[in-house]
């Protein structure tokens, strides 16, 4: 029999502990690049998606915001005239408070009657007045304190604008009792007798001034809402969610069914992340309706002579977002006593936006 004369010199395969410790050391390398770069894919994803709700929540909050400028100070052909015929019953009866002064359809943090707001409001608000033309009612006839109209879903203590087509009337005035969908009371009879005092759209007889009433609604004159909005920045009612941007509002339908016009109005929690918000006034300071300059709150001196507000909003991503904060030199104070913005500490985005909205009812 032979012998295998190979088998002492055949060579042993497999790996030697060198080569093992070689190969974890190049696969440990590889799943920490790997690793590395997920996790940046991943970061840069989340600030993309974060600065993109940023952009959207900043489009939504100017929307409204900018809605609620550009219908303030609508009054009828008052804003032509110069002066409202008739009477501010809604005023009279209600009180003295920001959202029935109708002669002040735009103020800020000076208003009076803002009280009980969230705790931790900060940075200037915004008041205004003006009406909801989507719900307008047209007038069919008018007679013994009775307007007949179309459907309409306005209600007891509601406070109206009535204009005529031909500018000879426009009143604020309160519907005195329920009624129907289709009229509306205005005169000396029901829960809230005290406010209206004869048949007509006339001037309020009970403070002392002339009772004179300059008469009915013709056909085709409009009933419109009267609705009044603050915007203001406070802490959010969810964990985590920072600072929001808030209205209260008053004229619109609360639990009851009926519109909120007193008290404490409606709180709506809008947008998260809005951390600040600063206001500059356009002032028409030579009456010519053309904006000369802008002025900060403090230097507004009369508010009929505001054109137009620029808003700068301090938008951020949500404390829970985990991103990483963004520094910018871009962020200016717009007051050196009233600044928007404080470098933060936290692990945010943080951009400025800021965008000018008129009052086309005081510039056409």
């Amino acid at each position: 029999m032979k012998k295998n004369i190979h088998k002492k010199n055949r060579r042993q395969f497999g790996v030697t502990l060198i080569e093992l410790m070689v190969s974890v050391a190049i696969s440990l390398f590889l799943i920490a690049v790997i690793g590395g770069a997920y996790i940046t894919a991943r970061n840069v994803f989340a600030s993309t998606a974060a600065a993109s709700g940023m952009d959207e929540n900043v489009r939504v909050a100017f929307s409204m915001i900018g809605t609620s400028i550009r219908q303030a100070s609508f009054n009828g052909c008052a804003g032509v005239t110069g002066t409202v015929k008739g009477d501010t019953r809604g005023a009279n009866y209600y009180g003295s408070n920001w959202y029935q002064d109708f002669t002040k359809p735009v103020q800020s943090n000076s208003a009076p009657g803002l009280n009980n707001l969230p705790t931790g409001k900060i940075g200037d608000m915004l008041t205004l007045i003006g009406v909801d033309p989507t719900r307008e009612a047209s007038v069919v006839s008018d007679e013994d304190g009775i307007i007949q109209t179309g459907t309409h879903d306005f209600n007891e203590g509601d406070v109206l604008l009535a204009m005529t087509t031909d500018c000879s009337l426009n009143s604020y005035f309160v519907m005195t009792n329920d009624g129907s969908n289709t009229t509306i009371p205005h005169k000396s009879s029901g829960t809230n007798d005290s406010h209206n005092c004869n048949a007509d759209l006339g001037i309020n007889c009970a403070e002392g001034g002339s009772s004179t009433p300059y008469g009915h609604l013709a056909r085709g004159a409009l009933i419109l809402p009267v609705v009044a909005n603050a915007y203001f920045i406070a802490d959010s009612a969810s964990a985590n969610k920072g600072k929001s941007l808030w209205r209260r509002t008053y004229g619109v339908k609360g639990n009851s069914g009926k519109a909120v016009w007193s008290g404490d109005g409606q709180d709506e929690e809008l947008i998260n992340g809005v951390e600040n918000m600063a206001l500059e006034f356009g002032i028409d300071s030579d009456g010519d309706r053309s904006i000369d300059g802008y002025a900060t709150l403090g230097d507004v001196t009369d508010w009929n002579k505001v054109l137009a507000v620029r808003i700068h909003l301090l938008i951020a991503t949500l404390p829970d977002a985990g991103t990483r904060s963004i520094r910018s030199t871009n962020y200016r104070p717009i007051d050196p006593d009233h600044p928007i913005f404080t470098p933060p500490t936290d692990n945010r985005i943080y951009r400025e936006y800021t965008s000018i909205f008129a009052l086309r009812n005081r510039i056409l």
